[in-house]
């Protein structure tokens, strides 16, 4: 027992780090967009970094064997989707957006999640 103790803790404390990670690298972002001038940077640069991020962490939890957030995946793809939208040009409803991607997210759930008991 005491050894799924310290692999639980192990597994948590990796959890938590690459999550920081991941807060650092967007507060970094953030702080960059803010300092550089706007014509650096096309517009939905913020979102698309933000995306990244996002499914970055997800990657790597994932990757290191650790649960990936369903909801947290969901917001890193809308999060590209609008970026890539403003990039082009596209102006993309947003609500409407996460209305269809939650609805997805509903339906891929219910047809790919593991079944307990079933």
């Amino acid at each position: 027992m005491e050894i799924e103790q310290v692999e639980a803790k192990r597994r948590r404390k990796l959890g938590e780090t690459i999550e920081n990670t991941g807060w650092a690298l967007f507060l970094i972002m953030i702080g960059l967009l803010w300092m550089l001038p706007e014509y650096l940077f096309p517009e939905g640069s913020w979102l698309i970094g933000s995306g990244l991020i996002i499914l970055g962490v997800q990657l790597f939890r994932f990757f290191f064997g650790l649960r990936a957030s369903g909801g947290t995946l969901v917001l890193g793809v809308l999060a590209l989707g609008l970026g890539f939208g403003d990039m082009i040009g596209f102006e993309i409803p947003v609500f409407p957006a996460i209305l269809v991607l939650v609805g997805l997210y509903m339906l891929f759930d219910l047809l790919f999640r593991k079944r307990g008991g079933d």
